[in-house]
């Protein structure tokens, strides 16, 4: 049963489909069973929307909206993800570190990233493509040089491949710093995304991370809207506990 909510959830996914044979230590593939019916379930209960409309931070009206975002360019958004957002008709995001961008051929292994190419057609299938920086460091610990040069590099050369600058940026590792967020504005992004709420505002926006061992149960928490507060909740009293022993 739906947990009613007009809280905006903006979604995180990664890749989608079969992991590889080595395993999947970082949980990053879900399945395309479990994604085909995630897609479905949010779409009876919520107004898939584009990202931009999230990104203001304005509450929606009666009916609660959800963005769907991918991070870090795997091939997968293209192969396996792609046909199920057009079978559903649903705006997408994809969040790419400009470093990882391939330029030799697929190995046909789930671990591909994207090309150059790729990325345009998935841009002309109606995915938005964002920055995740350019060589996917830790941003919120890294010098301001560096920053600054990575949120750069990866800005001039998304406006250089898709002929026009990037709307929105996710941080990589989902954490930011005052000097980044800083860097962020400068270069012209209008929001940027983190992994947990802050009050940073449009330059840490909160996302729900979803994984391959999430139920449907789990997946209708993290798309509620509840389960970011919940989360939060229980780690403050975790908190407490934890000073008290």
């Amino acid at each position: 049963r739906w947990l009613r909510s007009r809280r905006d959830v903006v979604l995180l996914y990664h890749a989608i489909g079969p992991a590889p044979a080595a395993g999947d230590p970082y949980n990053l593939y879900v399945d395309t069973d479990s994604f085909r019916r995630q897609l479905e379930y949010v779409g009876r209960r919520a107004d898939v929307a584009p990202l931009h409309e999230l990104a203001g931070g304005r509450q929606s009206g009666r009916r609660q909206r959800v963005a769907l975002t991918f991070d870090d360019g795997y091939r997968s958004v293209l192969l396996k993800a792609a046909p199920f957002l057009d079978e559903f008709g649903f705006p997408a995001t994809l969040f790419m570190p400009t470093g990882a961008v391939r330029a030799d051929p697929p190995t046909g292994d789930p671990v591909d990233r994207l090309s150059k190419d790729e990325l345009l057609a998935l841009e002309a299938r109606g995915v938005e493509i964002g920055s995740h920086g350019h060589a996917h460091i830790d941003l919120a610990v890294a010098e301001a040089d560096e920053v600054g040069d990575d949120l750069a590099t990866s800005h001039r050369l998304l406006t250089e491949w898709l002929g026009h600058p990037p709307l929105h940026l996710a941080w990589p590792y989902g954490r930011s710093s005052e000097v980044a967020r800083d860097a962020a504005k400068e270069l012209g992004f209008v929001a940027a995304f983190a992994t947990e709420r802050s009050p940073a505002g449009d330059f840490a926006r909160e996302r729900v991370g979803v994984y391959p061992k999430d139920s449907l149960a789990i997946f209708a928490l993290k798309a509620s809207g509840h389960y970011g507060p919940l989360r939060r909740g229980a780690a403050v009293v975790e908190r407490t506990l934890s000073r008290r022993r």
